[in-house]
Parts: C-alpha cells; sequence; structure tokens
C-alpha cells in the first residue's frame, strides 16, 4: 500500500469513528448499494414507472392526479437522483420543499 493510500486510510478511519463504523464497513455498504438495481434507476424513472402501474390497475383518478401534481412539483435534483443514493435527508430536503419548510 503506498504512503498516500494508508495516509488516506487513516484520515478516513478518523472520520468514521463517531459513527462507530470501519472504513471496510463504508467501503461494502457503498459497493452493495451501488451494485444494485438503484444504483441504476433514478427516482424519476421510479415515480414514472410507478404512475403507470396505477394507471394499470385502475386506481382513483384522483390518486393518479395526486403523483402527477408531486412530479411536477418536486424539485427535478431529486428524480435525477439514483434510487440506490435516495438517503433520508434527502427525501426530506425534496419534500420541505413542497410544504414550504426550510432544511438545514
Amino acid at each position: 500500500m503506498s504512503p498516500a493510500l494508508a495516509s488516506a486510510a487513516m484520515d478516513a478511519e478518523k472520520l468514521l469513528e463517531p459513527f462507530n463504523m470501519s472504513l471496510l464497513e463504508v467501503v461494502r455498504d457503498y459497493v452493495k448499494r451501488n451494485q444494485n438495481a438503484g444504483a441504476r434507476i433514478t427516482v424519476g424513472d421510479a415515480w414514472d414507472k410507478y404512475q403507470k402501474q396505477l394507471i394499470a390497475l385502475k386506481r382513483s383518478e384522483a390518486t393518479i392526479s395526486d403523483y402527477k401534481r408531486d412530479r411536477k412539483a418536486l424539485p427535478d435534483w431529486f428524480f435525477a437522483l439514483k434510487v440506490g443514493n435516495a438517503t433520508e435527508d434527502l427525501v426530506e430536503k425534496a419534500l420541505d420543499g413542497l410544504s414550504g419548510l426550510h432544511h438545514p
């Protein structure tokens, strides 16, 4: 291992100390999230497929309209996210925009 890589690994371990996680655990989690289907499909694509499913299942027009309305109201950056990267904080931030709340 190069000295630069060893130094970076030690710095990463220090950053992870408050979370009681090792660098290896974080890397494994990252790889797992990015290998699954959530790493390939965007929130927007998943949302649109779900809307089509609602129509196919003949859900109420009010339900379908609500999803269409929210699709237009939520921020574009949210729909550009890969599903695997849509963390709770990012979902909260996107939804706060609908209610007029300001996310720190």
